[in-house]
């Protein structure tokens, strides 16, 4: 997915809705792989050094880790990561505690993690910020749905 902003949006008005496959986004990328899939092995990936070369920066991200992977000097260069679960059976026996419990500190580091890095790379507002935490949280529970109706 893209990192538009809202004023490259407002920009184009309702005609935006329709201009995604056009619109070059201004604050990089979000790449999602799959849960089971080690970010190690896409990270020097032609498709990661593509989405630099064209875009400037990559939030790449399994749900169980997260990197944020800008451009150098020509050089991909990757920045500040977080590291939620080392497997996916490990994830889903913390996503399933922090659901029973809203006030668990590895949302806050989850969210300090998206802000300092989303912001120091690509001067997202606080608010937009918020917006890829929320859609990150959906994305992992229609996953989960998916899944579990397999």
């Amino acid at each position: 997915g893209g990192l538009f902003s809202s004023k490259e949006l407002k920009k184009h008005g309702h005609e935006a809705n329709t201009l995604f496959g056009k619109l070059k986004p201004e604050r990089g990328v979000i790449e999602v792989k799959p849960l089971d899939k080690d970010l190690s092995s896409f990270e020097s990936s032609d498709q990661v050094r593509t989405y630099l070369e064209n875009y400037g920066q990559i939030l790449l991200t399994n749900y169980r880790s997260y990197a944020i992977w800008s451009m150098v000097g020509g050089k991909p260069v990757r920045g500040e990561h977080y590291h939620f679960a080392p497997s996916e059976q490990e994830f889903w026996t913390k996503a399933h505690a922090l659901r029973a419990d809203p006030n668990h500190p590895e949302y806050e580091r989850l969210w300090q993690f998206l802000r300092r890095a989303l912001l120091s790379t690509a001067r997202i507002a606080t608010h937009h910020v918020r917006r890829i935490t929320s859609i990150l949280a959906l994305h992992g529970e229609l996953d989960a749905h998916y899944r579990s109706s397999l």
